[in-house]
């Protein structure tokens, strides 16, 4: 359980720079971000993920992404 709080606070802190989701309670969270019907496919060497276009926090999700994928890689 403590894990879980840790990787959530640092997802917040890194994923979720402002708006209303960095302070929002973990049950929010959860349902806005982490249960988004999606599906992940293979194909082309590549993974694919497909989302819901009328999921209301579907462009949250994608900026908190481009925001974990836009971190340094430490080596």
């Amino acid at each position: 359980m403590v894990l879980a709080g840790g990787l959530l606070a640092c997802f917040r802190h890194l994923a979720l720079p402002e708006g209303e989701l960095p302070d929002a309670a973990p049950k929010l969270l959860r349902y806005r971000l982490f249960h988004l019907p999606a599906r992940l496919t293979r194909g082309q060497r590549k993974r694919w993920l497909y989302l819901r276009a009328d999921w209301p926090w579907v462009q949250e999700l994608i900026d908190a992404w481009r925001a974990v994928k836009a971190l340094p890689a430490r080596c």
